[in-house]
Parts: C-alpha cells; structure tokens; sequence
C-alpha cells in the first residue's frame, strides 16, 4: 500500500496550486486526475484573473463580489480571497506568466463584468490555460507525482477522519489504495449534468458517499458568449476591448456597471436565447492578444470574429455549489465548528462562500489560487504532528471497491447493449430544461421523478467492456452513477429555496427574501435538506449589509 501525506484529487488550476502549497510545507504529494494530464477543463474559463492590484486596498473587489453574488456570499472569507491575491499575482510574474501590460510595464488591468472598476488581468484569451501551463512547469521542478487516467472509486475514513482514496488505475487496469493524512478534493463540479465536456464530479461523488454535504447547488454561473453547435465559447473581456452584443433585431445591449456574467446571460435569454457578437471594432492593442480566439473560432464556424458577426448563445460554465468549506479548505460537517478531519477541497468541486449565486470576471480564477494554495498549505501543516492511521480501514474500502468493480465486470458481454448515451441525453434534458434560467415547483418536481428513473437505469446498465485497461465503458457508468447522484440533490436544494435569488430564479416564488433566506443549502446522500448560516465579518456583524 502506498502511502502520502497529501492527495489531491484533480490536476486543475486549484489542483496544482494546493499540491505545489502542501508541498512546500515539506508534505509529501500526489495529485491523481481521471483523465489524461492535460486535459484539465482549463481552456473553458470566461474571464482572465480579478485582483486590485491599481487600488489602495481590496475593499471595493470585496463589495462588487459581494453584490455580484446577491448577498449569498460569506462576508469574511470574501474579504480574505479579495486580500490574498494580490500576493499570488506577483508571484505568477515571478514565475513567468505574460500578463497584458499597461505602460509603466505592470499587468494591465481592465473593467470586467460586474466590477466598478478596471481589475481583471489577463494573458489575452487564453489566461487560465497559461496559469494551468505554469502549475504545470512548478509541478515537474518540485518532482510532484502527477497520474493520469486515475479514477477515484471511494475515500476511506475512521470515525470522522481521512485516512486514504482507493482509486482505479486506468492504465494498468488495477484497483489501487492510497494510504494517506489527508485528501484535498479539488477536480470540477457537476457541468457534465447541462452537457458532454471534458469535467468530472468524481470529487463530488465520492465525498457525497462519503458522508459529506453538498452546498447550494441551485445556483450556477453562465457564460453569455457560448458559440451555439460548437464546444467553443468566448472569453467576456473581448468586451472591455470593443466588442458589442447586439440582439438578433440589430438592437444593441447595453452592457451596464452592474451587469453580471450571469445577468448578461439572462438578458440573451430573455432575447430569445440568442444574439450577435461583433468585434470588428476591437482595438488595435487587443487584436494580437485574441488572434488564437480568431483561429479556433474560423477553424470550427468558417466566421472571422475580426470581420464578421458571431452568433452566440449562454452555456453553463461552472456550478457554483459543491463541498463547504471554510477559508482554509477544511471541509465542514452540518456547521462551522466542525470538519470532516483531514478532508479538504478548493477549485470548482469547493463552495467556499466567495461567489454566493454566481461568479463575476475573474473571481473563478481568484478562487482557484487562492482557495488551491489556501487548502494546500493548511494540509501542509496540519499532517506534520500526524500519524498515518486506519489501515484496516482504508483495506475494507479496498475490498468493498474491488468487488464492486468485480461484479461488474462479470456481468460484462460484448453483445451487451449499452444505453449511456441515451442515459446522458435524459440527464442532459432534464436538468437543461428544469434547472435553467427559470424554475418551477412542477419543473423540480417533474425533474426530480426523472432522475430517480435515471438512476435505476443506470444501476441496470451492464458493460459491454469486461478488459480493466482503460475501460472507458466502466468508467463512464461510474461516472454517471454519481453524476445523477449530484443531480439529485441539486434538485432538492432549488425545490428548498422557496425565492428567486441570483441564477435561481422561481416562477412560483419571485421575490427575494432575505430574511428567511440569507442561508446555504446543505444537501446529504439521502437526500435530506439541511441549512448552513452565511458568515459575516469575524465579530458576527455585516461588512456590507444586504439589500434587496
């Protein structure tokens, strides 16, 4: 059995971050990724990287984050993201990331959607692939194991603590057990539930299993400049360097101090679902910078974005729910106090409370970095006066997983019909069409039924594969099992908030009420609603105080 100080489940941008962080806490790392290394989900990010870096302090990225997630955010651990990142923003220059710089020779920093003011740096259209490009490089100089096409199977656990992953080894086609102090989760949320992409909610899956709550996952985060019939969709800062959205009519749409990524998308919604990006008008200093923008999008529609209009349509980027954690990435058990030891997360499978119903430009990255490096460095320190524990344990999860795999291979036939695509296309409809830009009681309710079925057919479904090396039929049964799991539960914590907040918004409930709903959803693997209480400022009063 091998044994680490630290796992981290997925090589993202928050991945990376908190094994490099754990790292050089002196703990010994492995980051285990479902899919090929590489294949992150980073080229699917909207916006470049939000941080103050022009102003005298960060209070003012505090309030519009704050505002921007409809006062579902938890006060004091926005006011800690907003004030960390700066120093990660000197330490990317450092480490060789090509920021867009203004004259004086400092990263640029433009108005980004849902910011009063300019604070959103970017490397062109392609930020978050470069941040992932330097992890990467960080990564190999530090000698951390990085493993690809590892599918994690479960967590084990003794009495309310870590003690390891089992996981599938794709390639060599073993079930494998990884002893360990500590698991930080940080690979996606559930996306995969509107449509096909390259995440996984594997994370989340087994840490539901696991007997972790899921936070407020009614809510999402849109981006408006999806490119229909195509995996494609454009980065917003295109934006705030001259390029305007107009409606299928020709009328323009304005875009307000105040508007959101997601307010944007609901206003295209409400347009008919569609619109028109026009960037011919782009200035000339940002022409350079979205030139591979310009080639993929000629490369998959024939349309230059430099001469011609691009049709565009709002698409999922990233569920704003997933584990609840705390400013450390500790992952929290029903309250603030306590923790499932040893347990952490950050990224896109995190809900730490920064982003409330919904993610302004540039705070998906700001979180990753910060939230990664958060989690990485308090496991790092955490595991030095601990002893690795609960092997017989971590054993029986072992046995428990290989003999689930087992039998399901044994059932396997090629003459086997497979129904996953099938299944795929329901889960996709359903959730699409009942958990979109607007929800209803029957809707939920309609949806929830579905889902149930889903989930019989799926535990039905039999492999048509019965080789344990790189099984991509097994793994797509395993991965939709829990995805329709997430799917549930997502369910019930809209069906619980009886308002319209945010991404969330209720035919049947239409106003905002913040005096019985200014709280977290908290959902288990029954199925059973539970509420967590937003954090204020650290002496329990409001640093901004909600409006309707």
């Amino acid at each position: 059995m091998e044994a680490w100080d630290v796992v981290v489940v997925g090589a993202t941008v928050a991945g990376m971050r908190a094994a490099i962080a754990a790292h050089d806490e002196g703990a010994s790392v492995v980051i285990l990724s479902a899919h090929g290394l590489g294949n992150s989900g980073s080229d699917n990010y909207s916006s470049g990287l939000a941080a103050s870096i022009d102003e005298s302090n960060s209070m003012s990225h505090r309030d519009d984050t704050i505002r921007g997630g409809d006062w579902l955010n938890d006060q004091d651990i926005v006011s800690n993201r907003t004030t960390l990142i700066n120093s990660h923003i000197a330490q990317l220059d450092q480490w060789g990331l090509n920021f867009r710089r203004s004259l004086s020779g400092s990263p640029s920093s433009e108005k980004g959607l849902g910011h009063k003011s300019p604070r959103v740096l970017t490397t062109g259209y392609s930020t978050s692939r470069q941040i992932q490009h330097i992890l990467e490089e960080q990564c190999i100089r530090r000698d951390i194991l990085r493993r690809g096409d590892w599918l994690p199977l479960s967590l084990g656990s003794f009495r309310g603590q870590i003690t390891g992953l089992v996981a599938l080894d794709m390639v060599e086609g073993t079930v494998e057990c990884l002893q360990s102090k500590a698991v930080i989760i940080a690979d996606d949320g559930f996306e995969n539930a509107w449509s096909s992409g390259n995440s996984t909610s594997r994370g989340l899956s087994i840490s539901l299993d696991a007997g972790c709550q899921l936070r407020d996952l009614e809510f999402v985060s849109w981006n408006p400049l999806g490119i229909p019939d195509t995996e494609l969709s454009l980065t917003v800062d295109v934006l705030q360097n001259g390029a305007k959205i107009s409606t299928t009519n020709g009328n323009e749409i304005e875009i307000t101090s105040d508007m959101t990524p997601n307010k944007l998308a609901s206003k295209i919604n409400d347009e008919g679902g569609t619109a028109l990006l026009d960037a011919t008008s782009l200035s000339k200093s940002a022409i350079e910078w979205y030139s591979g923008l310009r080639r993929a999008i000629k490369e998959r529609t024939g349309l230059d974005m430099f001469e011609q209009s691009i049709p565009i349509t709002p698409r999922i980027e990233q569920t704003v729910g997933g584990l609840p954690v705390d400013e450390h990435g500790r992952v929290v058990k029903g309250n603030w106090n306590t923790w499932f030891t040893g347990l952490y997360s950050a990224g896109g499978a995190s809900c730490s409370g920064l982003n409330g119903t919904g993610i302004i430009a540039g705070n998906r990255l700001m979180e990753d970095l910060v939230g990664g490096s958060s989690a990485g460095m308090h496991a790092g320190k955490w595991i030095k006066n601990k002893n690795f524990s609960g092997s017989e344990s971590i054993n029986e999860t072992l046995f428990s997983a290989k003999a689930e795999i087992s039998d399901m291979l044994s059932n396997a036939d090629s003459n086997n019909t497979s129904s996953i695509s099938n299944i795929k296309s329901k889960l996709w409809n359903t959730i699409s069409t009942n958990m979109g830009f607007e929800r209803s009681s029957e809707g939920l309710q309609n949806a929830a039924q579905e889902l149930e079925k889903l989930e019989v057919e799926i535990h039905k479904e039999e492999l048509v594969d019965g080789n344990m090396i790189m099984n991509t039929n097994l793994m797509d049964i395993l991965e939709l099992k829990g995805l329709i799991s997430i799917s549930r539960a997502s369910i019930i914590a809209a069906q619980s908030r009886s308002e319209s907040r945010g991404s969330h918004q209720r035919s049947d409930f239409q106003e905002t009420i913040n005096e019985t709903m200014l709280k977290h959803t908290l959902v288990d693997s029954s199925m059973q609603i539970n509420w967590l209480p937003l954090r204020k400022s650290g002496s329990g009063t409001w640093i901004l105080t909600p409006t309707n």
